[in-house]
């Protein structure tokens, strides 16, 4: 006999596959959790890309060691200036900047903005 509406929700029945739970999160809910999701690795690659300038800076004379990838090397060469790298990776700063924009799931101008300020951040460091 199915419940009453007053009554409790139904026990999960495993024979039949029925499960009482929760409803399946709305379309908002998905994509609010979706946007938070996304944005901690990018939070995360950030602050990285930020610690292994601080490592170039202070343990490789200003220049990402090559063992790093690619993508590593080009993004610490643009916050440390570093045209010598990006030479070495025949990368221009702009092929650069649009390669750490898609790393880090920026636009273009918010990478150059972001690149900016985290050389603001490195110089008042040495300060």
């Amino acid at each position: 006999m199915p419940p009453s509406p007053s009554s409790p929700d139904p026990e999960p029945d495993p024979e039949r596959g029925t499960t009482a739970g929760p409803l399946p999160p709305s379309l908002a809910e998905i994509e609010a959790e979706t946007a938070a999701a996304r944005a901690l690795p990018a939070v995360s690659l950030s602050q990285e890309l930020l610690d292994r300038a601080r490592i170039a800076r202070d343990q490789y004379d200003g220049h990402p060691p090559a063992r790093w990838s690619s993508g590593e090397q080009a993004a610490v060469a643009l916050l440390l200036g570093s045209r010598t790298t990006l030479q070495r990776l025949e990368m221009s700063p702009e092929q650069a900047c649009l390669q750490l924009a898609d790393d880090i799931d920026l636009e273009p101008h918010e990478a150059a903005t972001w690149v900016e300020h985290q050389r603001q951040t490195l110089t008042k460091e040495r300060s």
